[in-house]
C-alpha cells in the first residue's frame, strides 16, 4: 500500500483570459487555449498558498502535473509561487509535469476554435492543438519539464467528414486509464499530487477515483482533496479514496469553510481497479 500518492489534488485551472473579455476570441489565433486572466494567477496563487498553510502540503513532496493548455500551466505555475510563498527556501523550484490525460476533450476545444469565424478550411484547426513542453519551458515556466508525465499518450486528433476535430480515445476512456495509472504509479507514491485540468476532465478523474461521483462543473481553482484509506475485507485490501473537503470548493478565496464530513456511503474499490468509464461530461 506503500506504492500509491499520499493525496491528490484536482483543480480547476483559473479564470481564462475569455471569460473576461468575449471578444478576445474572436479574433485569437488559438481562441481555444487562452491565457489566465490577473485575477485566474491571483486566485492560483492563494490556492497555492492555501494548500502550504491550510492543508499542510510540503513543497519538498509534491508533484504537479498540468493540461497541456496554457490557462492550465499557467495556473499549475502560479499555485507553485504560492506554495513556496514564505517558504524557508523561497529558491525552491516545483517541477511541473505536462499530462495529456488531462487535456480537455475536443467537443469544448471545437466550440472555442469556431468563436473565431476566419479559422475555416485550411485554418481549422490552428496546429497544434496544444503546444510542447519545450514552448511551454521557453515561453511560460522553466518549472515545466520537457518529459511528460506520461500517464496516458497524448490524443491523436481526426478531421471526420463533416471537417470537425475528433480524438481517439474518447475523452472519458482517456481519463478513466490516466487516472488508473496515476495511482498505481510508483513515481508518485507517497507524495501529494495536484492535478491540474479542465471543468470537464477534472470531474471525469475525480469520478474515477473517489468513492462517490460528482456531476457539476467546477468553479474555476475549485479543488478537491482525496486521501486514501486502505481496508480490509476477509484478506483482501481494497483503497477507498475519500474527499476531504467539499470537492472543488474555493475556500482559498475566503469564502467556503475547507473541511466537510466524510461521506457516510462507502463504495468499496479493490486494489485491481479499473476506473468508471461512465463519468459524466461537466
Amino acid at each position: 500500500m506503500n506504492a500509491i500518492p499520499a493525496r491528490i489534488f484536482l483543480v480547476r485551472h483559473g479564470e481564462r483570459l475569455d471569460h473576461e473579455d468575449p471578444g478576445w476570441a474572436m479574433k485569437a489565433e488559438r481562441p481555444h487555449d487562452p491565457p489566465l486572466t490577473k485575477a485566474g494567477h491571483d486566485a492560483a496563487r492563494s490556492l497555492g498558498l492555501y494548500l502550504r498553510t491550510g492543508r499542510f502540503v510540503q513543497p519538498e513532496n509534491v508533484s504537479i502535473l498540468a493540461s497541456p493548455l496554457l490557462r492550465c500551466v499557467e495556473t499549475a505555475q502560479s499555485i507553485t509561487r504560492g506554495l513556496v510563498h514564505a517558504h524557508t527556501n523561497p529558491s525552491l523550484q516545483i517541477p511541473i509535469l505536462l499530462e495529456p490525460g488531462l487535456v480537455e476533450s475536443v467537443y469544448y476545444i471545437h466550440k472555442d476554435i469556431c468563436k473565431n469565424k476566419s479559422l475555416r478550411g485550411e485554418h481549422y484547426p490552428p496546429w497544434p492543438i496544444y503546444q510542447l513542453n519545450v514552448w511551454h519551458k521557453q515561453h511560460v515556466t522553466e518549472r515545466v519539464m520537457l518529459e511528460s508525465a506520461g500517464m496516458h499518450p497524448a490524443p491523436q486528433y481526426l478531421i471526420d467528414h463533416h471537417g470537425n476535430l475528433n480524438e481517439l480515445p474518447p475523452v472519458d476512456k482517456r481519463c478513466a486509464a490516466a487516472a488508473k495509472a496515476l495511482i498505481f504509479s510508483s513515481a508518485f507514491a507517497g507524495r501529494d499530487v495536484i492535478l491540474v485540468g479542465h471543468g470537464q476532465t477534472t470531474v471525469l478523474w475525480y469520478n474515477a477515483i473517489a468513492t462517490t461521483p460528482i456531476a457539476f462543473a467546477p468553479p474555476f481553482t475549485g479543488v478537491a482533496e482525496l486521501m486514501p484509506a486502505p481496508q480490509r475485507d476477509n484478506g483482501n485490501v481494497y483503497v477507498l479514496w475519500h474527499p476531504q473537503c467539499t470537492p472543488f470548493s474555493t475556500p482559498h478565496l475566503g469564502t467556503e469553510g475547507p473541511v466537510a464530513p466524510r461521506p457516510k456511503r462507502r463504495v468499496v474499490v479493490p486494489v485491481q481497479y479499473v476506473p468508471k468509464d461512465d463519468a459524466e461530461d461537466s
